[in-house]
């Protein structure tokens, strides 16, 4: 009790989501819809005294004092306090949202994405950098595009190496066809580790689901990106082989490892194309990629549209915050600040790097109130209503939905006690 009048004095509240008059009050409050948050607050009008004290003291003491951020972050989450009180740790940066490939169930690639594929410019990316370089932030360079096709991908890199980003990552889907020199020139980047996708262990599988792609490039990129390493007698960056697991490979796991140790790689990441399905997908489609092997890893429904959806593995709903708002930034190609690296739309922006700084808008009222919507009514936000964390893990869903049964047999039906539908 005590620690909880401690937090509510220093301005924070705690909510409980099983109350029904909370839920209420926050609906009540929250009428305006959420395209009316792409109103970004300006300066000092969207904060308060405390907000601004924090901004002063992180900004001031924010690279000597990780471990205390470090401590308050996990101390804000475990007590889902929706005010940042500490600096964020991590910032996905979107440089280039366009794609040379065209996999089906990916945003880019189906071209899901409602805004013109383009490069991030120098200028947006410099107010991003020089502001969080003093936080020194772990960064990600890409979110949905394929980032090595931005021509000044290398200079970016390095800039923001200079500058003191940390732990600088991207992800590629390594069908770049470059020449020795300038895989020496991204060894010297400063770039931490990069992921590269393949997705079979020879070119047919491979082809299944990376439509355009071109197997012997992926091979190029391992040879070429490890001869350079070699040469440079550099560690960095780290390679990691990532394979996203469909019903065409999910028997060529060892193969593909065997495959990728020939390069002197060792570790292999999966990601459970079951995961996917934050875009409108008829569940038809889905059904042809989706893993047989281990059918109950699927978190999918089909809604009464015949869209693929995620069903509530628990009821009622739960109270669990999302690491993303509580962890760090997401920053389109545009320069918009956005609330995760899932958001491939604009429905939720929050604001502009032209018009409040990254540090700015991680101490505002609107990054509060947002954490505060997400935490209590994910379903009002539509990056929200779709992604498999509010969905599934926590529960919520808007209809009762259909579950998937393996592909091979039939389908189950599930109907949902969710009092949310």
């Amino acid at each position: 009790m005590r620690q909880s009048g401690a937090i509510e004095l220093m301005g924070f509240k705690r909510y409980n989501l099983s109350s029904k008059n909370e839920q209420k009050n926050l609906r009540n409050m929250n009428n305006d819809s959420v395209e009316n948050t792409k109103v970004a607050a300006r300066g000092s009008r969207n904060q308060d005294a405390i907000g601004e004290l924090l901004q002063v003291f992180w900004g001031r003491y924010g690279y000597r004092k990780q471990r205390l951020a470090a401590v308050l972050t996990r101390f804000a989450k475990r007590h889902s306090i929706y005010r940042s009180i500490a600096p964020p740790a991590h910032c996905y940066i979107e440089l280039n949202t366009y794609c040379n490939l065209k996999c089906p169930l990916c945003p880019s690639g189906s071209g899901n994405i409602d805004r013109i594929p383009k490069a991030m410019e120098w200028d947006i990316f410099r107010l991003i950098v020089d502001d969080l370089a003093k936080f020194r932030v772990n960064s990600t360079l890409n979110m949905w595009g394929e980032p090595l096709l931005n021509p000044e991908f290398i200079p970016m890199t390095r800039y923001a190496h200079e500058k003191g980003l940390r732990s600088l990552s991207c992800n590629t889907n390594g069908n770049i066809d470059k020449d020795e020199a300038w895989f020496r020139e991204l060894v010297q980047s400063g770039l931490s580790s990069i992921l590269i996708d393949i997705d079979g262990a020879d070119a047919e599988t491979y082809g299944k689901y990376r439509k355009r792609g071109r197997f012997e490039l992926v091979l190029d990129f391992f040879r070429k990106l490890g001869e350079a390493k070699k040469s440079l007698h550099s560690d960095l960056p780290h390679v990691i082989a990532l394979t996203v697991v469909n019903r065409y490979n999910q028997d060529q796991l060892d193969d593909i490892r065997s495959l990728i140790e020939s390069f002197g790689v060792t570790e292999l990441r999966t990601r459970n194309i079951g995961h996917i399905g934050m875009i409108p997908i008829k569940a038809g489609m889905f059904a042809e990629f989706m893993q047989t092997k281990y059918p109950e890893q699927n978190p999918q429904a089909i809604d009464k549209e015949g869209m693929v959806c995620f069903y509530p593995s628990v009821s009622p709903p739960q109270q669990l915050i999302c690491e993303y708002l509580w962890d760090g930034l997401a920053i389109d190609e545009c320069g918009n600040y956005v609330p995760c690296c899932k958001e491939y739309s604009t429905t939720s922006v929050l604001g502009n790097v032209r018009e409040i700084s990254p540090t700015e808008f991680w101490f505002s009222r609107t990054m509060a109130e947002f954490r505060k919507r997400n935490l209590l009514d994910p379903l009002s936000i539509p990056l929200c209503a779709k992604c498999y964390f509010v969905c599934h893990i926590r529960g919520f869903v808007s209809e009762p939905v259909r579950r998937f049964g393996p592909a091979s047999g039939p389908e189950t039906d599930r109907r949902t006690e969710n009092p949310s539908c």
